[in-house]
């Protein structure tokens, strides 16, 4: 169970991950 939880754990952060890398990519855009 504690491995499972883990897992769920990880992907929450690699969508959360996944929307801050493409608000970088947007402000680096703006800039340039």
């Amino acid at each position: 169970e504690d491995n499972d939880d883990d897992s769920s754990n990880s992907e929450s952060f690699s969508i959360i991950g996944r929307q801050f890398g493409v608000q970088k990519i947007y402000e680096a855009n703006k800039s340039a």
